[in-house]
C-alpha cells in the first residue's frame, strides 16, 4: 500500500502531515495515571526490560525508542506523567501531543479504579477527544495476595468500556521476563491503535492509495 500520493492528485496541508506520518511512523504515546499506580515501571520494563533503580516520581519524563514491527521502523516517544493535580499543566501538553494514550490504574485501589472515569477520562475528553486510548490494570500480582481486595477482570473490562478504551489488559512489574513480554503487548495495541487511527483519518479526508 502506497501513501505518498492521492489518487485525486492535490492534497492540502492536513492530508500532506497525514500521509508523511503514515510514512515516518513517529508516535507520542501519554500514559496517565495516579500517582503510584505503576506507569513508570511500565514503560521501564518495555523500554528497559528491568524496573528503575530509584522510586522517583515523574513531571513529564520523555523515552524515545525504536522497533521493528512487520518489516517497518516505528519510533514511539513515551510521555511518562506526573499524576498530582499541581502537575496538570505541563500533563496537558502531553495530552495534546498525544497519538495515544495508556491510561493506568491500580487493581488494589477502587479508588485509582473510579479516578479513571473521574478523572482521566475527563481530560481525554477535554484536551484530545479524538484521541485512542487504552486501559491497563496495574499491579495484577496483589490480586494473589491475602487479605488484598483488588477489582476484578470483569470490573476492570467494564470500566474500559464505559470509558469507551479500545481494550482493558492487565500489567505486573514483577514477574521478570513475563513482564516485559505484557509490556510488550500493551505497548503493541497502542501502536496499532495509533495505525488505525491514521489510516481512519485518511479515509475520512478522502485519500485512498495509489
Amino acid at each position: 500500500m502506497c501513501w505518498l500520493s492521492c489518487c485525486t492528485g492535490s492534497i492540502d496541508p492536513e492530508e500532506e502531515i497525514l500521509l508523511r506520518q503514515k510514512k515516518a511512523k513517529n508516535f507520542n504515546v501519554a500514559v496517565v495515571g495516579d500517582t503510584g499506580c505503576g506507569k513508570t515501571n511500565l514503560i521501564y520494563r518495555f523500554t528497559r526490560g528491568k524496573l528503575p533503580e530509584k522510586d522517583t516520581p515523574s513531571v513529564l519524563d520523555t523515552d524515545e525508542v525504536e522497533i521493528i514491527r512487520k518489516r517497518d521502523k516505528i519510533k514511539l516517544y513515551i510521555h511518562d506523567t506526573s499524576g498530582d493535580e499541581g502537575d496538570a499543566r505541563v500533563r496537558n501538553l502531553a495530552y495534546q501531543n498525544s497519538d495515544v494514550i495508556i491510561i493506568c490504574f491500580s487493581i488494589d485501589s477502587e479508588e485509582s479504579r473510579q479516578n479513571v472515569v473521574a478523572n482521566w477520562r475527563t481530560d481525554i475528553r477535554h484536551l484530545c477527544r479524538d484521541t485512542p486510548f487504552l486501559l491497563v490494570g496495574t499491579k495484577r500480582d496483589t490480586r494473589g495476595e491475602r487479605g488484598t481486595k483488588v477489582v476484578s477482570k470483569k470490573d476492570g473490562a467494564k470500566t474500559a468500556k464505559t470509558i469507551g478504551a479500545i481494550c482493558y489488559l492487565e500489567f505486573s512489574a514483577f514477574e521478570g521476563t513475563r513482564s516485559n513480554r505484557q509490556s510488550k503487548v500493551i505497548f503493541g495495541r497502542a501502536i496499532q491503535a495509533c495505525l488505525d487511527n491514521l489510516d481512519d483519518a485518511l479515509d475520512d479526508r478522502g485519500c485512498c492509495c495509489c
